[in-house]
């Protein structure tokens, strides 16, 4: 069985990577991750950091406004 990592320890991993511009290499080495399993960690931290600036997320009351709209349009 593989090791367990917490979602914290994945965040600050793939910072290591993403913002401080370490060599994904390096801190896979150093810290005895494979180097696949540590990219996919950038990687969706890099899509998770890219969706809140992008507004991806809509509130309860959006979603009411975004539905009442839909069913206008449908009738």
């Amino acid at each position: 069985m593989g090791k367990y990592y917490t979602n914290e320890y994945k965040e600050y991993v793939a910072k290591m990577v993403a913002e401080e511009g370490r060599k994904g290499t390096e801190v896979a080495y150093e810290l005895e991750i494979p180097y696949a399993t540590m990219m996919r960690w950038v990687k969706l931290y890099n899509e998770k950091k890219a969706a809140e600036q992008s507004g991806e997320h809509i509130t309860p009351s959006e979603l009411e406004k975004l539905k009442k709209a839909h069913d206008k349009e449908l009738k």
